[in-house]
């Protein structure tokens, strides 16, 4: 049996450590499958960057090379972005083990950041300072770039609306100069998939309910680093409403009086947004009638031989849910209390869809947000949910410029300055 075990090369790990991840004593006997045991032990740790384990008659010897750890994470260049959230995304700490694989994939993490925020020209060089007790000092060496404009916009399919048209209906824009203040035409892969939204809302309000993006495909120019956007659509045939009926699941409930809130009719052209005006209004009146936890489901069922999508709003008892918290995010200027005073609900107030929407309504009418998107999130509680309200502040200044010739005064000018969300608070100024 092994009499003597020595282990050598460990300065930071002390050898008692080492012991304890061996499972070997004076005494036992070893064997090739007991040192490859001990080998895939000890690089299971992540302390060791290699392991050589020598017999020399009755004594073991275990030869380590320890693995560096990470001193300090320092950025160097990165303006945009802050050290506090390239330190939440990187995945790397002090105190942890330093691999070469590790901090390429940090490195990578930081160049899809930028990338997200429509920065495809990013370099990010990881840099390492050795240091004593194998430590290392890591640096990673940003070169932002410039912000990746959209050089063209394409859509292909579109065979009853322009581009032009399509164009004002997406968020996303064709770089131009006068777009200085706004960052619509930088690259950025969530708007892109809010654009595909907002093209399916616009098509199935206009009668086109088989509408579907097929595709939004990002094409970079490698010289000029610019993107190519393309979008193909499938429009489909344009319906009309079928026959619109409506089915009661509430016995206390009588349907004769609701049905003149229904202005869904036969014949018209198929508009999704004149469906959700229906529900709204039944929520809403049904609602007054003393009926809080109510469910309207407008089955459709489309006839794509004539072309008509029929209605039935089903009304039926709804799940029992109440507001557990108001979540806003996106807001980087607006101060929340500004959102939650448009916002119908209260945390433990019934859910109601029709507030909920009225509360989106509200705060799309305040025109300080790109985008305005309220949802409703499961919680662990089953009679419990969230509202998460999502919103991109935009730009709510303008600076007006005018100047003429009096024969009395001369050259005369006047500025003009107008802000209509005064350091977040929703206040006007006017000067």
């Amino acid at each position: 049996g092994i009499r003597v075990i020595d282990v050598e090369g460990n300065k930071r790990v002390e050898t008692p450590t080492v012991m304890t991840y061996i499972d070997l004593k004076v005494g036992d006997n070893i064997t090739e499958s007991k040192i490859e045991e001990i080998l895939k032990n000890l690089f299971a740790t992540g302390l060791f960057a290699d392991v050589v384990i020598e017999e020399h008659g009755d004594r073991l010897l275990i030869k380590v090379v320890e693995n560096k750890i990470i001193n300090r994470i320092a950025f160097e260049g990165n303006d945009r972005l802050k050290d506090d959230i390239l330190n939440a995304e990187i995945g790397l700490r002090p105190r942890e083990v330093y691999t070469p694989a590790k901090v390429q994939q940090a490195a990578q993490k930081i160049r899809d950041m930028y990338r997200l925020s429509g920065r495809y020209g990013a370099k990010v060089v990881p840099k390492i300072i050795e240091r004593e007790q194998s430590r290392v000092d890591l640096i990673f060496e940003i070169t932002e770039g410039k912000p990746t404009r959209i050089n063209k916009i394409i859509f292909v399919g579109n065979e009853h609306f322009s581009t032009s048209r399509l164009e004002s209906i997406i968020m996303t824009k064709e770089t131009r100069w006068y777009r200085f203040f706004s960052s619509d035409d930088t690259y950025d892969p969530d708007r892109l998939s809010y654009d595909k939204e907002l093209l399916r809302k616009y098509y199935h309000r206009q009668g086109y309910a088989d509408f579907k993006v097929d595709s939004v495909v990002a094409e970079l120019d490698p010289d000029s680093q610019e993107f190519y956007i393309t979008y193909t659509l499938s429009e489909g045939k344009r319906y009309q409403f079928g026959t619109v009926k409506v089915t009661n699941n509430l016995p206390a409930l009588k349907i004769e009086e609701l049905e003149n809130l229904i202005t869904v009719e036969c014949g018209e052209w198929f508009d999704s947004k004149e469906i959700e005006r229906t529900v709204d209004k039944l929520n809403m009146a049904i609602g007054e009638k003393g009926f809080a936890f109510v469910d309207i489901e407008p089955k459709l069922h489309r006839n794509p031989k004539g072309l008509t999508v029929d209605i039935d709003f089903i009304i039926k008892e709804g799940r029992h849910v109440y507001i557990n918290r108001i979540n806003i995010v996106g807001n980087d200027r607006t101060d929340d209390d500004v959102i939650r005073r448009e916002i119908r609900l209260a945390e433990g107030d019934p859910y109601n869809s029709v507030k909920l929407k009225r509360s989106e309504q509200r705060l799309e009418n305040l025109d300080y947000f790109k985008r305005v998107e309220v949802k409703r999130e499961e919680t662990n509680v089953p009679d419990k949910i969230d509202m998460k309200i999502e919103v991109e502040d935009k730009p709510t200044g303008s600076l007006q410029f005018s100047a003429g010739y009096s024969t009395t005064d001369g050259p005369i000018g006047t500025v003009t300055m107008n802000e209509r969300n005064l350091m977040g608070k929703g206040y006007d100024l006017y000067g």
